[in-house]
């Protein structure tokens, strides 16, 4: 298991994909791996920042188990 270096306080949306666009580029240059192929397993708020990952990065498919793409309206109504 991996910890993480950042803080939880510090943490978003656009930390989340940034971090989720850099494993994935780390990903794609593994010699083993054919990155033209690129699938996507997540759940819950990585859902959302997939869908966001998604839409920029070519991802040849998603698994979204629950995904929580409630987030942007719930933040508009003040659940955040």
């Amino acid at each position: 298991m991996s910890k993480s270096d950042g803080k939880f306080k510090d943490m978003s949306l656009d930390t989340e994909k940034q971090d989720l666009l850099c494993v994935i580029d780390y990903v794609a240059r593994l010699v083993y791996v054919d990155s033209s192929t690129l699938i996507l397993a997540v759940e819950s708020q990585g859902g959302f920042v997939s869908c966001m990952v998604a839409a920029e990065r070519s991802i040849d498919k998603l698994i979204l188990l629950y995904p929580a793409l409630c987030i942007p309206d719930d933040a508009r109504k003040g659940y955040v």
